[in-house]
């Protein structure tokens, strides 16, 4: 009876592993994102500046461009598909800044605003004379830095 009983809490045993591994092969394997990783994605891509903030769902050529911009930056494979790697990487531990800043192609580097400076003059002064082993002469500093005005000025 004994032995009869045993081999039941065996088969029981087994039967229970085997689901148990059913079920996280199922869960492990699975190789699409589930809606809550889309929405959690979306919201990543959204909040570090990939993609613009949508009402609803984004249209998928924006969020195709977004995911493809996120993986050159995070040197994935650019597929511009959602896949585990991707996910990982979106999800993984993150200081919370923006990884891109939106900026415009062309930066203007300065603006006249025509105003002018109106001094011609300027006068200028070396503090601390040269230490006596470096062996420049007060001369050579004054052509050194006549030759950087004139460069400035020109």
């Amino acid at each position: 009876m004994q032995d009869k009983r045993q081999r039941i809490y065996r088969w029981d045993i087994l039967l229970l592993a085997m689901s148990l591994l059913m079920v996280y092969q199922r869960t492990y394997c699975s190789t699409a994102p589930s809606p809550a990783k889309k929405l959690t994605a979306d919201q990543y891509l959204t909040r570090y500046g990939y993609m613009a903030r949508f009402d609803g769902t984004p249209p998928p050529d924006k969020r195709k461009n977004a995911i493809g911009e996120f993986q050159a930056y995070a040197k994935l494979p650019v597929t511009g598909v959602m896949d585990e790697a991707t996910v990982a990487m979106l999800t993984g531990p993150r200081c919370g800044a923006r990884d891109t800043e939106k900026t415009p192609s062309r930066l203007k580097r300065y603006v006249k605003q025509g105003s002018t400076w109106k001094k011609m003059d300027l006068s200028w002064s070396v503090h601390g004379s040269p230490q006596p082993r470096a062996k420049i002469s007060s001369g050579t500093v004054r052509v050194t830095m006549a030759k950087s005005f004139k460069m400035w000025k020109d």
